[in-house]
């Protein structure tokens, strides 16, 4: 079985140490907090995908009322 990829970053030092003190204060690692926080990204649904389906919705309906506007 192949181990877990690694994802490296950078951010701000300053905020690294606020968010290592945090961690630390909670009693948690790193990790663990970063895996969260992916999952719960990866479970959101897709904003872009809601907005085209939105204008896709928006289109029809200016469509109906222009028609019935034309009548």
């Amino acid at each position: 079985m192949k181990a877990d990829d690694r994802l490296i970053f950078r951010l701000p030092s300053s905020r690294k140490t606020e968010f290592i003190n945090k961690v630390e204060k909670e009693g948690r690692k790193a990790a663990e907090v970063l895996n969260e926080l992916v999952e719960r990204y990866l479970n959101e649904p897709d904003q872009r995908i809601e907005v085209e389906e939105l204008n896709s919705r928006l289109k029809k309906v200016e469509e109906m009322v222009m028609g019935e506007s034309a009548a």
